[in-house]
């Protein structure tokens, strides 16, 4: 599944899905015993821009720096 594919998924009228939005599919799809709370921590992460969406851009930038120490420090 591509990126633009999952964006697609988890909201169909929109190339952006807010961070809750995208958090609720976290929790519906991906990690079911995972607390809400941290799912919703763990999308303001991914929002790399920090302006309440999931983008494409967003979701690149963090699967790029997944392995990277200094990508994860003071929480994102």
């Amino acid at each position: 599944m591509t990126i633009d594919q999952l964006l697609k998924k988890i909201e169909s009228t929109r190339s952006q899905p807010k961070v809750d939005e995208f958090a609720k599919f976290l929790k519906e799809k991906i990690d079911k015993e995972k607390d809400i709370h941290n799912l919703i921590a763990y999308s303001q992460m991914i929002d790399i821009d920090k302006d309440g969406r999931i983008s494409k851009s967003d979701l690149q930038t963090c699967i790029l720096n997944k392995h990277s120490v200094q990508f994860y420090k003071n929480g994102g």
